[in-house]
């Protein structure tokens, strides 16, 4: 059996990971959930899970098996309840992904121009008046 290897790496889009730890799975529960930083989480915890990564549920590998799925009952609204959630959510979740994408510009723009400005090959006041400083 071939292991996934793939994981988080440090250009992973959220700060945070919401990590499942099997210890809190119980049949038909889910006990708690662990938030973590992308950059103090453990491995286990940054480790992108595939479809296949399932090991069954054995005494060495315990795991949430397809059929412990299908045993939880989930409330599901009425459909005309389900259309008025996503009106008020959908804006709300663009805007979230656009912040994320304008965060992301932002680091990406302080990383390159921290150093140039403590080096002095960048001129502070010549960034905040757009270069019309003489």
């Amino acid at each position: 059996m071939e292991i996934n290897k793939k994981s988080i790496d440090k250009n992973f889009l959220y700060k945070e990971i919401e990590y499942i730890d099997i210890s809190s799975v119980g049949t038909g529960q889910l006990l708690e959930t662990a938030i973590y930083g992308v950059k103090s989480a453990p491995s286990r915890a940054r480790r992108l899970v595939n479809d296949k990564d399932t090991r069954g549920s054995g005494t060495i590998f315990k795991s949430v098996t397809k059929d412990d799925m299908y045993g939880l009952k989930i409330l599901v609204p009425p459909e005309t309840l389900r259309k008025g959630f996503e009106e008020i959510i959908a804006p709300i979740f663009a805007e979230l992904k656009n912040l994320i994408v304008r965060n992301v510009n932002l680091r990406h723009t302080r990383d390159l121009l921290l150093p140039k400005l403590i080096s002095g090959e960048v001129d502070e006041l010549k960034i905040e008046t757009g270069g019309l400083v003489e």
